[in-house]
């Protein structure tokens, strides 16, 4: 069931797969490969024998997270354990553990990634615990759809696992002997970036790259905003990569040589163009990885602006969710889907945003179609453009009802399925509410604005339609008000305190009993406003982190708006007379729907702001319960879960709560880095 790298060949794939019979094959042609054993696919085939009338009929059903969870918790096979141990006391330090499934890095099929690697492995325990999760891996919603894709039957396919020995990498990359695009042969291209290479391959930075023939003849300066290092403990680290090494390559030119010389041997050795995987270490270039290049496509299809817009668009307002807050990205692009066409633009591939099992989540680019714009514009020529008055009567109120009516539930006395009903309303109204604040409202407002600056072109004055807000009380403006108010009044004794970093709580609360009065108040009336507040399940509010809130009243001491500026009314008397006399009628009533659409607008988001606050708290409760189950740690682990998981185990179905969550916070660290990539 064990076997040492270096007695594998390539023709051995139904024993090692195909990682780990090309990684034998390059050691046995000398190649500089790190020692390592490979779990063989007959073990795994053994381990899940008894399981097959299992795993059919849960395939028959498309229930695969269960038919993950069955094959990790299966039993191993008599003796593993024991080999395990004995080939691990031959390998020094930490181990990486990788997937190596019988119908991978084969020339005619690309299967590689679709399952699973595990960095940094320490002790015989964790490399079995792996072992099982890779088996596992074999059955993601990906690996399944692409056998089915590829006409590769499920029970064809086994997975061995390789164990290799980690290198502590200086920086590593990737290196193609053919283009991987157009599938041209002659030059090697060649990307890399500081410490290990899963941040490239992950495709999680914008890595160096170097195009090299004869000789160097292309470089480019990525990015490399982030780095993954291997920790003396062999535990892996995400850090930001410091600003000096950003601004410099990765490689110098001897170590491109060096690469490119390494990339050539493998492509002549099995003589077809090859992907590599490699580490520089002390100097040295490893051999990590060989397999063909397969992805040979024509050019893709150029991402359009507007589609470019709209990813970067959700990326900024969602910059790291958890998988918990996945299901709000998911809801704001299906309300994008269906308003969209309101304005004339479809969006073609509305299912955007996907999830591997250990939580890394990737938003693909949406493409975009325009050509309903002109019709649109005949259509929104002809139709009523809806009064932004109407909101705080109409979808206002019904959303302050729907909050009231979460908040003031009896959520301890609730059974567990009753909180997942709530919970699924919740979602249910909040996805109502944002489809029509973008459809009914701010679709108008934004044309409003547009026909607004417009008609101020014609004024010759520099004045745009933003200029129209003064003197006007929205959400923000009286917040805004109120915090500069609050350090106004606070005393020289608390004031000194709020310059603290972090700021003291109980110091403050102590210094001055009624300006905390104050702050209580404020918090009442303003307490659910967050930092991320769009990521709506792992963000933390001003009232769950007061002492966040009184750094940002302490930075109320820098704040140098000017106060006395000229009012609306006299900007006003300054502009009408530069208009045409048949326009100012017209324009002045476009500025009141204006200025009342921006009032409509602060008002929904502090609307939807008190119906996430309800929901949230519909999911800390379902995380007390999940603790107090013994499931999780604490209660914020909730946000480890999809809401499809969430909901059902509340629901009393089997979810591998367990086993999920200790996987994701692994790989937290990964998941951001892709997400942003």
């Amino acid at each position: 069931m064990i076997v040492s790298l270096s007695h594998l060949r390539a023709n051995d794939v139904t024993t090692a797969g195909g990682k780990g019979a090309n990684l034998g094959e390059l050691i046995a042609a000398g190649f500089p490969v790190p020692a390592g054993f490979c779990v063989t696919a007959q073990a795994y085939q053994q381990a899940i024998a008894s399981l097959q009338p299992q795993i059919k009929e849960l395939l028959a059903q498309a229930q695969y997270q269960q038919i993950r969870d069955l094959v990790a918790a299966a039993a191993l096979p008599d003796g593993l354990r024991q080999q395990i141990r004995q080939a691990m006391a031959e390998l020094p330090g930490p181990v990486a553990v990788r997937s190596s499934a019988t119908a991978e890095d084969l020339p005619e099929a690309s299967f590689a990634g679709q399952q699973e690697t595990y960095l940094g492995v320490v002790g015989v325990g964790e490399v079995l615990a792996a072992v099982s999760k890779c088996w596992a891996s074999l059955w993601t919603d990906r690996a399944i759809a692409y056998r089915n894709e590829q006409g590769f039957a499920h029970d064809e396919v086994a997975l061995a696992v390789v164990v290799q020995a980690m290198v502590r990498a200086e920086a590593a990359g990737v290196a193609f002997t053919a283009d991987p695009v157009t599938g041209h042969t002659g030059m090697v291209t060649i990307e890399s970036s500081w410490g290990l290479g899963e941040s490239v391959v992950a495709g999680a930075v914008t890595p160096d790259s170097f195009t090299v023939a004869r000789r160097i003849i292309k470089r480019s300066l990525g990015d490399k905003h982030q780095r993954i290092d291997m920790l003396p403990t062999g535990a892996t680290t995400l850090r930001e990569t410091n600003r000096l090494d950003r601004g410099r390559f990765s490689l110098t030119d001897a170590h491109v040589r060096k690469v490119t010389a390494l990339a050539r041997r493998v492509d002549k050795h099995y003589g077809m163009p090859m992907d590599i995987e490699w580490a520089l270490a002390d100097g040295r270039i490893w051999l990590l990885q060989a397999r063909p290049v397969t992805a040979r496509c024509d050019q893709p299809k150029r991402v359009g602006r507007i589609g470019q817009f709209i990813r970067t668009d959700v990326v900024e307002h969602f910059p790291d969710p958890y998988p918990l807050d996945l299901a709000v990205v998911d809801m704001v692009v299906r309300c994008l889907h269906a308003t969209m066409p309101f304005m004339g633009i479809t969006l073609k591939n509305p299912h955007l945003v996907s999830m591997d099992p250990d939580g890394v989540a990737r938003i693909a680019h949406p493409d975009v179609s325009m050509w309903g714009i002109p019709k649109a514009l005949l259509r929104l020529a002809r139709c009523r453009w809806t009064d932004p008055r109407r909101w705080e009567g109409r979808e206002g109120k019904q959303a302050r009802a729907v909050a009231d009516r979460l908040r003031n539930l009896p959520v301890n006395t609730l059974s567990s399925p009753e909180i997942a009903e709530a919970l699924t309303a919740g979602m249910t109204e909040m996805e109502a509410l944002i489809t029509s604040r973008f459809a009914d409202y701010l679709s108008f407002h934004l044309l409003r604005g547009l026909r607004l600056d417009a008609l101020l072109r014609l004024t010759g004055t520099g004045v745009t339609q933003f200029d129209l807000l003064g003197n006007l009380d929205f959400a923000t403006a009286v917040i805004d008000r109120r915090l500069r108010g609050l350090w106004a009044s606070a005393p020289e004794t608390v004031r000194s305190l709020l310059g603290e970093c972090p700021v003291d709580v109980a110091a403050v609360r102590a210094a001055d009993v009624s300006w905390w009065v104050e702050v209580t108040e404020f918090l009442a009336a303003h307490g659910t406003r967050a930092s991320g507040g769009y990521q709506l399940f792992s963000c933390t509010t001003w009232r769950d982190d007061p002492g966040a809130f009184l750094a940002i009243v302490g930075m109320m001491a820098h704040d140098d708006r000017e106060t006395s500026q000229h009012s609306y009314e006299d900007l006003l008397a300054r502009l009408l007379p530069k208009l045409p006399r048949l326009l100012r009628r017209s324009f002045l009533r476009l500025v009141e729907d204006y200025r009342a659409g921006h009032v409509m607008r602060e008002a929904s988001v502090v609307e939807a702001e008190l119906m996430g606050a309800a929901v949230r708290n519909l999911a800390r409760e379902a995380g007390q319960r999940l603790t107090a189950a013994n499931l999780i740690e604490e209660p914020a682990q909730v946000v480890y879960l999809t809401m499809g998981e969430l909901l059902a185990w509340l629901r009393g179905g089997v979810v591998a709560v367990a086993d999920i969550v200790p996987q994701r916070i692994a790989a937290r660290g990964k998941a951001q880095a892709v997400w942003q990539s």
